[in-house]
C-alpha cells in the first residue's frame, strides 16, 4: 500500500485549523483571529486532501466492481460506530437542553448559544452577542 506520509502533517494543521475556529469564542487568538475565522475552510482542505491521499493509496488495489464494494462496506464499518457515537451524545445533550427548558431552568436562547448569559458575564463574547 502507498502512503504520503508528507501530506499527514497538512492534515493534521488543517484539522487544528478547525478546532482553533470552534474555540474563536472562548478565547482571543491576538491578530490570529484573522487567520483563526477561516477555520471553515479548513474543512474542505481536509476532506479534498483526505480524498486524494485515498485514492493516491488505494487505486492500484480497487480493480473492478467487488473491490470497490469491499472497500465501501469496509469504510463504514469504521466511519459508522463514531457517527453513530456522536449521535448518541448529541442526543443526550438535547435531551438535557430540553428538560432544562420545560422545568424552567433555562430560558429559551441561553442553552447552547455562542453567547450564553455565562459567557457574557464573564465578558467572553465578542461583537453584539
Amino acid at each position: 500500500m502507498r502512503k504520503l506520509s508528507s501530506l499527514t502533517g497538512i492534515r493534521a494543521v488543517a484539522a487544528l485549523w478547525v478546532v482553533l475556529f470552534h474555540l474563536r469564542y472562548l478565547f482571543s487568538f491576538g491578530i490570529f483571529n484573522l487567520i483563526i475565522d477561516k477555520g471553515y475552510l479548513g474543512v474542505d482542505f481536509f476532506f479534498v486532501l483526505s480524498g486524494f491521499v485515498q485514492a493516491f493509496t488505494y487505486a492500484d488495489r480497487i480493480e473492478g466492481f467487488a473491490d470497490l464494494l469491499r472497500f465501501i462496506v469496509r469504510r463504514f464499518g469504521r466511519l459508522a460506530p463514531v457517527h453513530l457515537a456522536a449521535f448518541l451524545l448529541l442526543l443526550r445533550f438535547e435531551a438535557v437542553k430540553l428538560v432544562a427548558l420545560r422545568t424552567g431552568a433555562a430560558e429559551p436562547g441561553t442553552i447552547g448559544t455562542a453567547c450564553s448569559r455565562f459567557r457574557k458575564s464573564r465578558g467572553r463574547c465578542r461583537g453584539n452577542g
